[in-house]
């Protein structure tokens, strides 16, 4: 018996203390429609398709850094952008670990809600350009010039809206642990 309750109070210790280490960490989750595709496009995506976007970060940070965060200021920060047969992450972004405003970039109005992305990704060996337009919700993707310039025509675009379902991951934890609780509680009464 003594032993049973020195394991559920271990057991409630750790997953409690994962949880205030990981108190301020939040994943938002935003989904967008491709509003424009040239035909056989590298992607293999059409108008109308869908796009998903994921950005985890740390809301302590963010509510020091006068509303700008960026993404890549700490290893558990992350950010994804899937468009058809193609994922972007963070360390993509032309600008990633770049100094003092680095990039990719979340932008949040006052009550913490995310209002811009700022994303760029050159793929010169792909010969296209992935560019985000920071504050309005919108993506274009544009072929490469044998400069490796950007042309004027985008290949695909997308646009999204910024009201993501956000998801804490504290509470995620919570959950495992008060469901570990309930199986010792369970095995307790079956033993009884």
């Amino acid at each position: 018996m003594k032993k049973h309750i020195i394991t559920g109070l271990t057991l409630l210790f750790l997953v409690l203390a994962a949880t205030a280490a990981q108190a301020a960490m939040t994943t938002a989750n935003f989904t967008g429609t491709i509003t424009a595709a040239a035909d056989g496009n590298v992607f293999g995506v059409s108008l109308g398709d869908t796009f998903t976007w994921s950005a985890t970060y740390d809301l302590e940070t963010y509510l020091a850094s006068d509303n700008w965060l960026v993404i890549g200021d700490s290893e558990d920060m992350a950010l994804s952008v899937t468009v058809g047969s193609r994922t972007f992450v963070e360390t993509d972004d032309d600008f990633y670990g770049s100094g003092d405003f680095g990039a990719p970039v979340l932008k949040f109005d006052d009550a913490g809600t995310i209002t811009g992305i700022s994303f760029t990704v050159m793929d010169t060996d792909n010969g296209y350009q992935f560019v985000t337009d920071a504050w309005d919700g919108t993506f274009a993707i544009y072929l490469l010039d044998d400069e490796g310039e950007a042309e004027d025509n985008a290949i695909v675009e997308g646009a999204f809206s910024f009201s993501p379902a956000a998801v804490p991951v504290p509470g995620t934890a919570l959950l495992l642990g008060s469901g570990l609780l309930g199986l010792l509680g369970a095995a307790r009464r079956k033993k009884a």
